[in-house]
C-alpha cells in the first residue's frame, strides 16, 4: 500500500524513487519486484537493495518505487515503523522501556493485574504475564 512506503520513507529513512506516487493516487500499489538485504543487530537496522539494482529496494516497469535508506537506520525507528498507527508514541530510551515493562499495556484500568507485578522491600521485579502471546499481523501491509 501507498502507506507502507510513506512509512518506509517517513520513518526508515529510505529515499523515494521515480515511481513514489502513482499516477491515478490509488492506496494500493503494484510492483513488479522487491528485493532487499535486511540485517538487524545491535548497531540497528542495516536495509540495502540487492547488487545491481542501484540502491532500489522495490520497482515498477523498471523505475526505482523506493530505494535504501543508505545508512543504518536505529532500532527504535523500527519499533515505530512496526507498531500499530493507533499506538501512542514513546520516546526509545533506557527509561522508558523500563517504563513500559512495569505497565501492562492494554491491561484493566486501575492498575497493573496482580500477577504481572510483586512487591518485596520496596523493590518490584517484573513477573512475566501469562497472557502474553505471538504478535498480531499488522494491518495494511
Amino acid at each position: 500500500s501507498q502507506r507502507l512506503l510513506d512509512t518506509l520513507v517517513a520513518t526508515l529513512g529510505c529515499r523515494p524513487g521515480p515511481a513514489f506516487r502513482a499516477l491515478d493516487r490509488e492506496e494500493s500499489r503494484v510492483f513488479d519486484d522487491v528485493a532487499a538485504v535486511v540485517r538487524i543487530d545491535g548497531r540497528g537496522l542495516d536495509l540495502r537493495a540487492v547488487p545491481g539494482r542501484d540502491g532500489a529496494i522495490a520497482r515498477v516497469q523498471g523505475l526505482p518505487i523506493v530505494a535504501e535508506p543508505g545508512r543504518l537506520v536505529p532500532l527504535d525507528r523500527l519499533a515505530w515503523a512496526v507498531s500499530p498507527p493507533s499506538a501512542p508514541a514513546v520516546p526509545a530510551t533506557p527509561a522508558s522501556a523500563w517504563l513500559m515493562d512495569l505497565f501492562p499495556v492494554g491491561g484493566p484500568v486501575g492498575g497493573p493485574p496482580e500477577q504481572a507485578l510483586r512487591e518485596r522491600g520496596g523493590v518490584v521485579d517484573r513477573v512475566l504475564p501469562d497472557q502474553a502471546g505471538k504478535p498480531q499481523p499488522r494491518s495494511g501491509f
